[in-house]
C-alpha cells in the first residue's frame, strides 16, 4: 500500500513538475513576444480599428487616407484613452493611403513619443519616409507589428 502510494505522489510530482514548466516557459514566451499583451481597449473608427494597449496603440488603417479632422478625432480618442500617459502610435497600413501633412498638426508630442508605420509596401515605405519629416518624436518603419511593438516599448522605457 505505502509503496502505490509513492508511486502516485511521485506521478504527481512529474505532472506538476511539467505543467510548471509549460507555464514558466509559456510566461517568457509572453514576455518576449509583446503583441500578445492584452489588449485594453478596441475603437473603431470608418478609417479603421484603434487597439489600445498599455503603452501603445495599434491603428489599422482601411480606408484611402486620411484627413486632417479624421486624424484629429483619432488622436482625441488616443489622448482621452492614455490621459497624461506618454505612448507610441503604431499606424498599421496594408497599402498605400496619402495622410493629409496637417494630420501632424493635431499630435501632442508631450504624449504621443513615438509613431511607428508598419507596412510590408514599398509604397508606403516611402510615403514613411516623406512623412518622418512631419513628426517631431521618435519616428521608425517596420515590416511587422511585432517590430513595432517592440520598439514601442523600447522608446516608452527611454522617456
Amino acid at each position: 500500500m505505502v509503496d502505490k502510494s509513492k508511486k502516485r505522489l511521485s506521478r504527481i510530482k512529474e505532472i506538476l513538475y511539467s505543467f510548471v514548466k509549460k507555464l514558466l516557459t509559456f510566461a517568457s514566451f509572453i514576455r518576449l513576444n509583446p503583441i500578445i499583451e492584452m489588449m485594453v481597449r478596441k475603437y473603431e473608427f470608418p478609417h479603421g480599428i484603434m487597439e489600445c494597449y498599455q503603452n501603445y496603440l495599434v491603428f489599422h488603417l482601411s480606408s484611402n487616407g486620411i484627413s486632417a479632422q479624421a486624424a484629429k478625432e483619432i488622436l482625441e480618442f488616443a489622448s482621452r484613452h492614455y490621459g497624461n500617459r506618454k505612448y507610441v502610435f503604431i499606424s498599421n497600413r496594408s497599402f498605400a493611403s496619402p495622410i493629409d501633412p496637417d494630420a501632424y498638426k493635431a499630435i501632442d508630442t508631450n504624449y504621443m513619443v513615438g509613431l511607428a508605420i508598419v507596412s510590408e509596401s514599398e509604397a508606403v515605405k516611402q510615403e514613411a519616409y516623406n512623412e518622418q519629416s512631419l513628426y517631431d518624436g521618435s519616428f521608425c518603419y517596420f515590416k511587422t507589428v511585432a517590430e513595432a511593438v517592440n520598439w514601442a516599448e523600447t522608446v516608452i522605457k527611454r522617456i
